[in-house]
């Protein structure tokens, strides 16, 4: 069975990889643990399943909130992304916050500060707020009463009348706990993926949980039909894996292509395609060194970033054979990430909305977080979906 209470070590400012994305950054190792997680999540699906992985949801919340004892000083505070500054931003009190901050943060901290010391929190906690009392309304989608509240992309939305509704329609504000920290200091916290939400007090000013996903096996299964599919997927994955080991440890030490890599990536999910080619990575490398060029006043430096670009042309065709495989090994990770998110989906117990010009469209949850044992992470997010809506969308907090 997964075990979900298994706290994986990180630091706070850890940066978690799409799983696709690893093949950029670790080489073949980073590919051979992208398949080995998609694997093991496959597996996990089985009731008879050893795996020991931590499962958690990305909750579209916001803002990121702070809250706990202060060791060096045993008081409680709340705090925003702000405590890790180099002068902290830690709010004991309303004034604190009136003065760390400004608009949409103070009423949200002020809320914090008044509710969230009835849990008893020993230690400190992060988590993603959801709503307050005032974000919560109520929405006929497809002719059924919900309540709704939209933190940041996602509008979220329980069918009235469940007792979850009436948990949430009593409470003074929602919020979702997902990391825990510990350390002598502010300075020297660690942060450990999870939160024991059962060692919180309840409260029924406070609706919360935590992020970890209960349970897999025997919730939902794969059909025997989507399992192929996974297995398939993942053989020809290991296949390309291999194929493109001298190429993959190459790229892992080449930082100027890897690095144009992930931005080339990351623009083409802006402009809504995850169709990776060489001819748009080459018309991609050539637009951002040309852009650098022509800000360029002197004629020495433009030469010489004439050169460059002529190189990274010639660099790009050398390895055109390559990078197109790796592409594909790309688009096949890319491809299991999204069936097996797509299973992940069927487990909640909200309903997960966009709102659109003509109303809602049903949407999934913003992603998934994996970890094993020996405390590697990678993410599961429909880049398209959320990660392009994100790059643009107004945050109804602020």
């Amino acid at each position: 069975m997964i075990s979900f209470t298994q706290h994986l070590q990180e630091a706070k400012n850890t940066h978690i990889t799409h799983l696709e994305d690893d093949i950029f950054l670790t080489g073949y190792d980073g590919a051979m643990n992208s398949i080995r997680f998609a694997k093991e999540v496959l597996n996990a699906f089985s009731s008879k399943s050893t795996t020991q992985l931590n499962v958690s949801v990305k909750w579209d919340g916001a803002p990121a909130i702070f809250a706990g004892i202060n060791p060096e000083n045993g008081k409680f505070f709340v705090g925003t992304k702000g405590v890790f500054n180099k002068n902290p931003k830690l709010n004991y009190t309303k004034a604190d916050i009136q003065k760390n901050h400004s608009g949409g943060l103070v009423q949200r901290l002020t809320y914090c500060l008044d509710y969230l010391p009835e849990l008893n929190i020993k230690g400190i906690i992060q988590g993603d707020m959801l709503f307050v009392d005032t974000d919560v309304t109520e929405q006929k989608i497809d002719g059924k009463s919900y309540l709704t509240f939209t933190p940041n992309t996602i509008t979220y939305a329980v069918e009235k009348g469940t007792p979850l509704a009436r948990e949430i329609s009593s409470a003074k504000m929602g919020i979702v706990w997902h990391t825990s920290y510990n350390g002598k200091n502010i300075e020297s916290l660690a942060a450990s993926p999870g939160v024991n939400s059962a060692s919180l007090r309840r409260s029924r000013k406070v609706w919360f949980d935590d992020a970890q996903l209960k349970n897999l096996a025997g919730t939902v299964t794969f059909t025997k039909t989507e399992s192929n599919n996974i297995e398939k997927a993942l053989v020809a994955a290991e296949q390309y894996a291999n194929n493109l080991k001298g190429f993959l440890n190459f790229l892992s030490r080449n930082e100027e292509l890897r690095t144009y890599l992930e931005m080339y990536v990351n623009a083409m999910v802006k402009i809504g395609s995850t169709e990776l080619t060489i001819d748009t990575f080459r018309s991609f490398v050539e637009d951002k060194e040309m852009a650098r060029i022509n800000k360029l006043k002197q004629q020495a430096a433009i030469d010489r970033g004439m050169e460059k670009v002529d190189g990274l042309k010639k660099s790009i065709q050398y390895y055109s054979s390559a990078l197109n495989a790796m592409f594909t090994l790309h688009k096949t990770l890319r491809d299991v990430k999204m069936m097996v998110m797509r299973k992940l989906d069927t487990i909640s117990s909200f309903g997960h909305f966009v709102k659109t010009d003509n109303g809602f469209r049903v949407t999934g949850a913003e992603g998934f977080v994996i970890g094993d044992v020996d405390g590697k992470t990678v993410k599961l997010v429909d880049r398209l979906e959320f990660s392009r809506i994100n790059f643009t969308a107004a945050k109804n907090w602020i």
